[in-house]
Formats: structure tokens, C-alpha cells, sequence
């Protein structure tokens, strides 16, 4: 038998709520009329238990025996004896008991006696076995015209439940309370005795509704909310993770995973900070499995791998293919029911592609008859890697910008056009950075001698990565993690606090991130923010995004008031609702030449908006916010607590160092009065104003730390000249490193120890061991020459070009890079501080790629990159390192997209910092 939400058979006598003439409703209370002609395609109405054995086996919107429109919804039950009811259920969210609350509908059935009910909820009144709030149904009129369509509709709600008030106070022996007592289903009782019943209906309407309050503070259990997209128990067949088109299905239900890279972690801890599903980076063993199955908790991990894969795979390159009728590894049993899609690899390139097929081939095999979806990260080859299993692979699109010289704007534009490289409609996942690059760690640690602290990811900037995902239209976002999340010290617990609010507020529209597609991008009325459009069938969502430059390394306000946009397409029935953690708030919409204008008078850094005429989507989101909201609200002022904290510290060593900001005194005035009000309304119970205050608190404690980067950011002619200037913490040791090295032209140091980088001679540049790569591409043509035109000083500078093979058929999307230079090593000793310098010149902006020109030292890594898409005539580039250890360091040059680049006078030189 089918599971929906269960419940006991229960007879007309069960009926519910007392003395309602004590409800009261505003006069600026608003009626509404609920509707659905069920003329789309998708299905409305939901199993919902029985007290029999009965199978539902058809259920589908049909055209041809449709009351009125298009379509209805038909529906065949086949049945046994010995019982009295099977139930379907149409959710309308929360309706008041009021006397004008009349639900109604048609229906049609070849049986009589299938019987309309409205399930009662009474928040106020808790069942004394379950704890929770008493439900009830109350019985509606009978269908007694079989063969014909006949409208039943529940009328006199108020009098039926006022009428047995007193039976259910003697039931339960104690006193009801039936304020706010809402109906949150329609149920239909559609047995009609053994055997099978065809069902249709048609045209329900729901006049009277009034939006219930949520429930009271009582029945919140902030300190464990439930989250949407959460495992549930599960039979011991298990539960069916399985792909339909870009959409992630688990038994036929949208999942939107809310992944966690799995540090050693107990999972019980993870699923209290939010997440559904954690990675692992190897084969679970019977422990993990046994305790994700406790917890319900999804797995997404790497397959047992045959070791005779690779050698099968070489004989088959040389004989023709084998059909093998079994698996070279053991066939996946019960054992792994919490595994929700099988991991294949990550950085994945033409190299890995031909073995990968073949693991998986193997892995389908083993996880017959219904095999759970395949993920991968490839870095190339993303075409070829999304057709492997026969399609039914997800692709996880992995960067980490933060601290990089890669704008925000230009990931989210990545981010958004990398699935174009794979196959159509390949759905993806999102890694989202929650900690610095070891390298740039590194670096802070080695250029401060160790006094600085280390570098840490903002909450702000995770949330800006997650907006950014989000609006690329990713069926799923796996953060990265590199060491546990339950570690005591100040910067783990900051991001704990941070992740655990941003699944919060995931949750949230779980359940349009599982389904919508991008469907539009906007701009405001605001330069720096943009926005995309999230649609479904219902609803749309609005997803806000600031782009200020730099905010990869601090970001600013991202915030502002008076924000609008213009949203095309928007149904005249929508209404328009800002969504946060703590509370919804409805926003003006004004019809107008393009689409409706929504205007937002306070625009936060995660603000999402909400256009939908389907009630039941608002209820949804009132009911869930009612869950979370005190949890959402406490999150928010502690992490406004602790960056106030973290700033006035940081601040005070900058002071000391002689870097002021004007307005930094009234700033931290304004911070302080807003965390104060934030923590007032929360012990008032005024979640939506606590969370509002306390988000009000952290923008101007982002202008302080903006104000001094800015300072900071030329200082060494670029913000990645300095791994030390890539955060606010760090700017105090930044400050004294600019100190210690001395005047920045000309550098002190040994000379230049990198030879041939004058680019004059091409025999004695490639004698030198300077070496170009080019990585074929078919719609791609590169080279690499000394050219005579303009150099930076001497005769000649190295000129690298890539363009279109095909004029007429230019690639608009460059996978991998066409051509890098690699420079001679150079032998330095740990501990040594070095300058890595040169003279670049792009007449046109690189296409095809965000990441134009990137220079890559192999002691910073691609984390510390420098990126140059254009230039002004000739520019100089001057990166500072240090050597964390004796050996040989390189630098690459790799030109990224599709267009010319020239580069002159490349030079290492070490540097006498003075102390």
C-alpha cells in the first residue's frame, strides 16, 4: 500500500474544534477563493492511507471525461474487503475555520457512497499520545450519482464542529482550545467496496479561505526545526534515487541534496546543522552505512572499483569487446539504501574518460535492476563524460573563487554556462567554497612569519556563492570542507553557524529548487545587482545577485534599499513575497510595459522573492518559516556578534599601524544599536525584526573592513600581488609586509633569475627550458611566436594567439585552455621571498573564457592566480611569495579564451625584506 501523510480511518462522529464563535477576524482580513480546474499536467491529488489493502493503479490528468476546461484528474483504486476507507488528499494550505469557509468540488465515479471530508488542525490542542496537535476529520456530503458528474460541498463547518465540542472534551478528558484552528487538506474517501473504482474529478473551489497565523510559539521546536528535503525511514527494499530529465527523484519526489564533503564528522551532528547527504571520498564501509541509515542521511560516494578494471580495459583496446553477463564487483544489496548517487571521480580529463565508462558499465550492472543515478567532476570532456551511463550521470561543477582574482560576477557567469558544455539538459550540481585554498594559507603564514591569523571565508561570501549556484539553475550544492565541522576553535564554529542558516534557508524552497529551470535573467534599478528567474509549473523565483568588484576577497555593503526589477511573464493572479528565514513579507507589485515591477525597500545580501497565485506555496513557506524562524533568527544575531567582535580586533591592530577610516567610529555606533535591537526583539519572541536588525548590524561592519581594503588594494599595484591583502584579517600583517620589502621600484634583490624572459631570441628562450603547450581543440586555433609589433623593451615579445578555426562557426565557449608557456624552473630556498614580475599587453578582451590571461606560480597555485582580460597598452604584473620549501619554482602563462596576448621582460628576483 502507497504512503502518504497517515492517518486512522475515522468516522463522521470524529469531528473537530469547540466554541468558535471566540474566532475573530480583522475587518482588513482578507477572503479569497481557492481554485484548480486541474487543466495542467501535473496531479494534485495524494494518496493518503487506508485502513485496507488497496493499490492505486492509475492516476493521471485525462482530457476526454473533463466537467468543464481541459482536463481532469482521474484516478482507479483496486481494493479488498474488511474496511472502510481509502483516502485521497488535496492540500490547500492553512484556512481558517470561519462560517464562510464552504470547500466544494465535482465528482464523477461509476460507484456511489465515496464521501468528501476536510482535515481540521488545532495547533492550541496537543494530542495527549503524539504530543502534537490534535487532527481530526470532519465528514462532508456523499456521492450517490454513480456514472454522473455531481458537486458535493462541505457547508456549515462552524455549526459541525461546535456541535461536537463537548464529545471530543469528554474523548480526550481535558480542556480544548480551538483558536486558529485551521482545515489543511481536502480528502476524498474514495472506497466503493471491493474491487476497483474509477474516480474523476474536477473544479475545486475553496471560498472563505483566510490565512491562519502560524502556530504558536509552544509547538516550535526551535532547537531541532524540521527541514524540508530530509531521508525518511524507508522499507528494507529502500528508497528509488533515480534521474527524470534534469530533475533528481527519490520514489517520484523532487530532492534538491544539500551535500557536505564528510571530515569524520558524526552524522547526527551534520543533519543538526542542515544537511541531507554527505560525500565521502571512499567506499562506505558497514559502520557509515549502518549510521546513515539510523540518521537518515544520504550518502554520495565512490563505488567499489574492480581491480582488474584497468587491465580489462587495455585488453578490450586491443580485441573487440566482451558482453559480460555479471559485474566484476558484487551486486549492491539493502545495505546501501542511504546511497544516493555513486561518485565516479573528480578533475576528470580525456585521460580518465575511456576507464570511467567501463567502472561505470560495472556499476549499473551491479545496482540492477533500477541503478541510482552516477556523478562526476570532469575538468574537460564534459560532453563526453555526460553521456556515460547511458545519460543518467550528474555532473558536479567545482571552482573555488574565493581569495582568487576571479570576480564573483565572472564564477556566476561561469557557473552558469559551463553546463553548456556538456550534453543538453545534464543536470548539475554546485561545489560551494566554505574555507581558504591551503595555498593561500599557506602563503599568510609564511609572508607574516606566523603572526597572522588565518585567512577564513565570510558567511556573506558563502551565501554569495550559494545565491550564485542557485541562480545557474544546480539540482544540488555539495560544500566543501577540508576539516571537521565540530572542531571547537572561533573560525570552525563561525562556519558551522554560517552553514547550518544557509540550509535553513535552502530549505525553505527545497521544493522549487528540485523542479524550477532558469527561466530569464534581469537587471535592476541598481547597476551592481542583477537577478535570475526560477520557474516552475506555479511559482517563480526571484534570486537577487550583487556583483560588487572584489567581492571574492572582501565584500562590500551588498545591500541597499529601494531596489527594484522588472519580472516579464508574471501571471495577473501572482502575488509577490520576500522570503527570509524568519518570516515573509509581501512586496508591492505594479503592472507595467515589460512585466510587473516589484520594488523592495530593503534588498539584503540573500534576499529571494516569492511570485506565485498558488496559496498553497505561500502556506507551505508561512508553515515552514513558523518552524525555523526563532533557530534563523538566533544564527543571524550570533554571527552579527561575532563579526562585530572579529572587525573591532582586526580594526584596532590597523589603528595601531596608522590606518584609519574616517567613518569607522559612527559605523561601529550603527552596528552596535542594530545587534542590540536584533537581540531585544528576540527576547520578545519578534524573529522576523531580530533577523532583519541583526542583518542591518553587519552591513555597516562590511563598510569598515571594505573601507580599509580599499586602502590596502593598491598598495602593491594589484590585490593578488599580496596573498596578505586578500582578506580583511590579514590587512594589519599586509601593512607590514609593504613595510619590510622596501620601496616597490626597482625591486632589491639578486636580479633576474629567470632566463630567456627578455623574449628576444626564440632558440635561446627554448634552450633556456621555456616550454609552450597547446591543447588541440576542433573549433580552436593557437600559436605561439615572437613578434616584432610593439614590444615592451628590446626588439621582439612573445605573442600568443587563439582564434576560431571557423570564422562563420566561433566557439562561444572555450572548455580548456588552447595555450599556455612554462617557464624554466628556478631554484630558491625555503623561507625566501621572491617577486614574480612581467609586462602583458591584450589589445581586446579575451573571449570565450572569465579567466582571460591567467598567471599561475606554481608557489601560489591557481588559487593566486592573476587574471588580466584587457589592458590599456602595456601593464606590469608583480606577484610576492614565499618559499615554503627548497626546490624549484615555475610560472605559467595559459591563455584561457579566444584571443591575442603579448608578454615581455618575465623575471624572478629574490627580495631582502627588512625587519
Amino acid at each position: 500500500m502507497q504512503s502518504g501523510f497517515r492517518m486512522k480511518c475515522l468516522v463522521a462522529s470524529l469531528v473537530v474544534v469547540a466554541a468558535l464563535g471566540e474566532v475573530r477576524l480583522s475587518q482588513a482580513t482578507a477572503q479569497i477563493t481557492l481554485r484548480d480546474n486541474f487543466d495542467t499536467p501535473e496531479t494534485a491529488w495524494r494518496d493518503a492511507g487506508g485502513d485496507l489493502q488497496y493499490r492505486i493503479e492509475l492516476h493521471q490528468r485525462v482530457a476526454d471525461t473533463a466537467r468543464s476546461g481541459v482536463a481532469c484528474e482521474a484516478v482507479q483504486v483496486a481494493a479488498g474487503q474488511n474496511g472502510t476507507c481509502v483516502y485521497l488528499a488535496y492540500e490547500i494550505g492553512r484556512a481558517r475555520v470561519i462560517a464562510e469557509l464552504m470547500p466544494s468540488l465535482w465528482l464523477r465515479s461509476d460507484r456511489a457512497g465515496l464521501q468528501m471530508l476536510a482535515r481540521v488542525v488545532l495547533p492550541r490542542t496537543l494530542d495527549p499520545g503524539t504530543g502534537k496537535p490534535i487532527v481530526r476529520l470532519v465528514a462532508g456530503p456523499s456521492y450517490t450519482r454513480a456514472g454522473q458528474w455531481q458537486q458535493l460541498r462541505l457547508e456549515g463547518i462552524v455549526a459541525l464542529v461546535a456541535a461536537q465540542a463537548r464529545t471530543l472534551r469528554a474523548e480526550l478528558a481535558t480542556e480544548v482550545d480551538p483558536r486558529e484552528a485551521y482545515v489543511d487538506h481536502i480528502l476524498l474517501n474514495v472506497y466503493g467496496g471491493a474491487g476497483r473504482t474509477q474516480i474523476w474529478i474536477d473544479d475545486l473551489e475553496v471560498p472563505g479561505f483566510v490565512e491562519a497565523p502560524p502556530p504558536a510559539a509552544p509547538f516550535i521546536a526551535a532547537s531541532s526545526p524540521p527541514v524540508a528535503g530530509s531521508r525518511q525511514a524507508q522499507p528494507p527494499s529502500g528508497p528509488r534515487a533515480e534521474l527524470s530529465g534534469s530533475m533528481l527523484l527519490v520514489d517520484g519526489r523532487p530532492l534538491f541534496p544539500r551535500i557536505v564533503e564528510h571530515r569524520g564528522e558524526s552524522l547526527a551532528f551534520l543533519k543538526k546543522l542542515g544537511f541531507n547527504a554527505v560525500e565521502l571520498a571512499d567506499v562506505p564501509d558497514e559502520t557509515i552505512l549502518a549510521e546513515a541509515d539510523e540518521q537518515g542521511m544520504w550518502l554520495v560516494c565512490p563505488p567499489p572499483r574492480p581491480p582488474q578494471l584497468d587491465e580489462s580495459l587495455s585488453a578490450e583496446l586491443e580485441a573487440p569487446p566482451i558482453e559480460r553477463s555479471e559485474p566484476l564487483i558484487g551486486r549492491f544489496d539493502e545495505r546501501y539504501n542511504a546511497v544516493l548517487a555513486w561518485h565516479l571521480g573528480s578533475r576528470l580529463t580525456a585521460r580518465e574518460l575511456e576507464t570511467t565508462k567501463r567502472w561505470a558499465e560495472q556499476v549499473q550492472r551491479a545496482d540492477a535492476p533500477h541503478p541510482r543515478p552516477l556523478a562526476c567532476a570532469p575538468d574537460a570532456e564534459l560532453k563526453a563524460y555526460s553521456r556515460i551511463g547511458n545519460g543518467k550521470i550528474l555532473l558536479s561543477i567545482d571552482r573555488s573563487p574565493l581569495g582568487t582574482s576571479l570576480e564573483l560576477s565572472d564564477y556566476a557567469t561561469w557557473i552558469r554556462e559551463r553546463p553548456r558544455l556538456a550534453r543538453p539538459g545534464t543536470p548539475f550540481w554546485a561545489t560551494v567554497q566554505t574555507q581558504p585554498a591551503a595555498e593561500w594559507t599557506e602563503q599568510v603564514e609564511l609572508l607574516s612569519d606566523g603572526r597572522s591569523p588565518a585567512p577564513a571565508v565570510e558567511s556573506e561570501q558563502i551565501s554569495l556563492l550559494v545565491q550564485a549556484a542557485l541562480a545557474a539553475g544546480c539540482r544540488g550544492i555539495c560544500f566543501t570542507s577540508s576539516t571537521p565541522l565540530d572542531a571547537s576553535d572561533a573560525p570552525t564554529r563561525q562556519r558551522a553557524l554560517a552553514l547550518e542558516l544557509v540550509n535553513l534557508e535552502l530549505a525553505l524552497v527545497h521544493d522549487i529548487l528540485a523542479r524550477a529551470s532558469l527561466s530569464a535573467t534581469l537587471r535592476s534599478s541598481e547597476p551592481a545587482v542583477g537577478a535570475a528567474v526560477l520557474e516552475t509549473d506555479r511559482t517563480r523565483l526571484l534570486l537577487p545577485l550583487w556583483s560588487g568588484r572584489f567581492s571574492q576577497l572582501v565584500p562590500g555593503e551588498s545591500a541597499g534599499n529601494g531596489i527594484s526589477f522588472v519580472v516579464p511573464g508574471v501571471p495577473e493572479a501572482n502575488d509577490a513575497y520576500e522570503i527570509t528565514p524568519a518570516g515573509l513579507r509581501k512586496l508591492a507589485a505594479e503592472r507595467r510595459t515589460g512585466g510587473v515591477r516589484l520594488a523592495v525597500d530593503e534588498l539584503s545580501l540573500t534576499s529571494r522573492i516569492l511570485l506565485s497565485g498558488d496559496h498553497r506555496a505561500t502556506s507551505m513557506l508561512t508553515r515552514r518559516v513558523a518552524a525555523i524562524g526563532q533557530r534563523a533568527a538566533r544564527l543571524q544575531g550570533e554571527l552579527a556578534r561575532l563579526k562585530y567582535a572579529r572587525t573591532a580586533e582586526v580594526e584596532q591592530r590597523l589603528i595601531l599601524a596608522g590606518r584609519r577610516v574616517r567613518e569607522s567610529d559612527a559605523w561601529q555606533a550603527a552596528a552596535r544599536r542594530a545587534i542590540q535591537t536584533a537581540d531585544g526583539a528576540l527576547q520578545a519572541g519578534d524573529y522576523l525584526s531580530a533577523w532583519q536588525h541583526a542583518q542591518r548590524g553587519m552591513r555597516p561592519l562590511r563598510l569598515i573592513e571594505r573601507a580599509h581594503w580599499d586602502q590596502a588594494a593598491g598598495s602593491l599595484g594589484s590585490p593578488m600581488a599580496s596573498p596578505l591583502a586578500a582578506s580583511f584579517a590579514t590587512l594589519p600583517d599586509h601593512w607590514s609586509l609593504v613595510g619590510r620589502i622596501g620601496p616597490l621600484q626597482p625591486a632589491t634583490g639578486s636580479g633576474n633569475l629567470l632566463a630567456g624572459g627578455q623574449m628576444e631570441d626564440l632558440q635561446q628562450t627554448l634552450a633556456a627550458g621555456w616550454r609552450l603547450f597547446e591543447h588541440p581543440q576542433p573549433a580552436v586555433a593557437a600559436s605561439g611566436e615572437l613578434a616584432d609589433d610593439q614590444p615592451h623593451s628590446g626588439t621582439y615579445s612573445l605573442r600568443l594567439s587563439a582564434r576560431a578555426a571557423d570564422m562563420e562557426t566561433s566557439p562561444l565557449l572555450v572548455e580548456t585552455a588552447p595555450l599556455w608557456l612554462v617557464s624554466p624552473a628556478v631554484m630558491v630556498e625555503a623561507g625566501q621571498l621572491v617577486r614574480i614580475s612581467g609586462w602583458v599587453r591584450i589589445s581586446a578582451p579575451i573571449t570565450g573564457s572569465v579567466d582571460g590571461l591567467m598567471i599561475i606560480d606554481s608557489l601560489g597555485g591557481e588559487s593566486l592566480a592573476e587574471r588580466i582580460g584587457q589592458t590599456s597598452g602595456w601593464r606590469q604584473f608583480a606577484l610576492y611569495r614565499a618559499a615554503p620549501a627548497s626546490g624549484p619554482l615555475t610560472v605559467t602563462l595559459a591563455l584561457t579564451g579566444l584571443g591575442e596576448v603579448w608578454i615581455d621582460d618575465l623575471a624572478i628576483e629574490l627580495i631582502s625584506a627588512e625587519e
